[in-house]
């Protein structure tokens, strides 16, 4: 009989990742959600005037700081859990990358008629993709350089 061999895959890619401390995590994604930032708010002035724009800059900054408190969270549970840190922060960081958004977004959106009426929850839904995206990198990044 063959016994076939299981050959580990290598992620090439997240070895090239550099480890980036917090506060260059932090400005990375700024810089991240800013430049999704500029277009969007454009797009959203032009629908709903001053209230898309300003549905636009609460959607990006509730998406940034649920981003930011999950790296932040990351930091310092990576320092002291141990072993179990990195799996650990993953895990509560999801608790603020997901739900900080989410129901920050629902609550503007059954609270505020008028950003309401200018699409904020759909704004968080978009501001949201980005943030997880840069989220998840940065906070790989970010273990990368609390090893």
């Amino acid at each position: 009989m063959n016994e076939t061999q299981i050959k580990p895959v290598a992620a090439r890619w997240l070895e090239r990742l550099p480890g980036l401390r917090l506060p260059a995590c932090l400005a990375a994604l700024s810089a991240a959600m800013l430049l999704v930032l500029l277009p969007v708010a454009f797009v959203a002035r032009a629908r709903h005037e001053a209230a898309g724009l300003e549905a636009a800059l609460v959607a990006a900054l509730i998406c940034w700081a649920g981003s930011a408190l999950s790296l932040a969270l990351t930091s310092l549970v990576v320092r002291f859990a141990g072993a179990n840190g990195p799996l650990t922060a993953l895990a509560l960081g999801l608790v603020f990358n997901f739900a900080l958004p989410l129901v920050g977004g629902l609550a503007l959106d059954r609270t505020s008629p008028e950003l309401s009426a200018a699409g904020v929850f759909a704004l968080v839904v978009v501001f949201f993709e980005v943030s997880l995206v840069a989220h998840t990198l940065l906070q790989l990044c970010l273990l990368k350089a609390l090893r």
